[in-house]
């Protein structure tokens, strides 16, 4: 770990500082056939502050510069005309014009039963209604034989 974080790297540096500099030696060092890379800081900033924030954009920033030097650590261990980059996200912060909360059109048609917290306790719809299925018909198993 030493090795990978070298003598230069701050104590205070961020968890995707260190993740990016152990992921470069890797990169460097042993030219994985894969290597996963989960950055977390902009994941938190933008819920804390917004996506638009000043810190959600220094955020933003700083993390691309993480995959820059990802990117650029492939190239100097000569795999990167072989690699291939996905850069994904768990979720996106789109602005929300609208939203449909099932348990709200449930309640009003009397087919579920909330707590103070919006939470469904029991449901009371009625056993024709084609949105609750039937119990299904138990019974006991025949034995099965090979009979081969």
């Amino acid at each position: 770990m030493e090795k990978a974080l070298g003598p230069d790297l701050k104590k205070d540096s961020s968890v995707d500082e260190r993740l990016t500099s152990v992921s470069e030696f890797i990169i460097k060092n042993h030219r994985p056939n894969l290597l996963l890379l989960h950055l977390i800081e902009l994941d938190g900033v933008h819920h804390r502050n917004g996506p638009r924030t000043k810190p959600g954009i220094e955020t933003a920033e700083r993390e691309d510069g993480y995959i820059h030097r990802i990117v650029e650590a492939t190239k100097q261990a000569g795999i990167f005309e072989k690699t291939t980059f996905f850069i994904v996200s768990d979720h996106g912060f789109a602005d929300i014009d609208k939203r449909f909360s099932p348990n709200v059109a449930l309640a009003k048609e009397g087919l579920i039963t909330l707590d103070g917290d919006g939470n469904a306790t029991a449901t009371s719809a009625p056993r024709d209604c084609p949105c609750v299925s039937p119990q299904p018909q138990l019974r006991q198993a025949e034995p099965q034989y090979d009979r081969s």
